[in-house]
């Protein structure tokens, strides 16, 4: 586990107190599963312009950013490839439907992720949470998102953490359903719109309450194996 700062808000942007929190390795494994799983994943579905409606052909097939992840020894970045198409109505040229917000360069669930927890922790913290997790995003980014994006994303409280179900669905396994493809539920994804399969969600809850559970379980154990030897001490 790792120790970062959690901020308790009187108001929203109001007074605060530093506390420090455990961020449990189980939400950064999971969360780094889900960003590592769409690593080389190519998007390239798309069925009419979204502009004219007209019928659209191949272009060419963009490297774009998702998120920058902080390795042991340095960071590495996940990317994906977006297939972008010519209308031959309008001319204009679109991307397929793919995991991003229009005009932004980080992965829509990197995003959600900032913006759905901007107003419980001030941006410099926020950022130190993120890099605990290790996503590198610097409060910068994350002020810019949060002050011009509103983000009605979906979520789940997890450990105080808000994580969006556009993160989560990332990954095969935690959200039932369809299997990942070229664009499949790749619009659900940009639009945070995909629900929370409950019986995964569920049992994501039960393997945190089970881990807690063997934590207790072990300090009782020790509180035993403690008081055995005062006993012993003091015969």
């Amino acid at each position: 586990m790792q120790l970062v700062p959690k901020v308790f808000l009187n108001n929203s942007r109001g007074l605060f107190g530093v506390k420090r929190i455990l961020v449990p390795t189980m939400l950064t494994d999971l969360i780094q599963s889900a960003l590592s799983s769409v690593e080389s994943r190519s998007y390239a579905d798309l069925a009419a312009c979204p502009d004219c409606g007209g019928k659209v052909r191949g272009h060419d097939l963009k490297r774009k950013l998702f998120v920058r992840i902080i390795g042991d020894t340095a960071d590495r970045d996940i990317h994906v490839f977006v297939k972008r198409f010519y209308c031959e109505d309008c001319g204009r040229l679109c991307y397929a439907k793919s995991p991003f917000y229009p005009g932004k360069r980080l992965g829509a669930p990197v995003i959600d992720l900032c913006t759905v927890n901007a107003d419980l922790f001030p941006y410099h913290h926020l950022a130190r949470m993120l890099e605990a997790m290790r996503i590198r995003i610097d409060r910068g980014t994350i002020r810019n998102y949060a002050q011009k994006e509103v983000s009605n994303a979906p979520y789940v409280e997890l450990y105080g953490l808000r994580i969006p179900v556009s993160l989560l669905s990332l990954s095969d396994g935690v959200v039932g359903g369809e299997q990942s493809g070229p664009a499949v539920r790749a619009e659900a994804f940009r639009t945070g719109g995909l629900p929370p399969a409950g019986g995964a969600l569920l049992s994501l809850f039960g393997l945190s309450q089970k881990r807690d559970e063997r934590y207790r379980e072990k300090d009782k154990e020790k509180g035993k194996s403690r008081q055995k030897q005062h006993n012993r001490q003091t015969k």
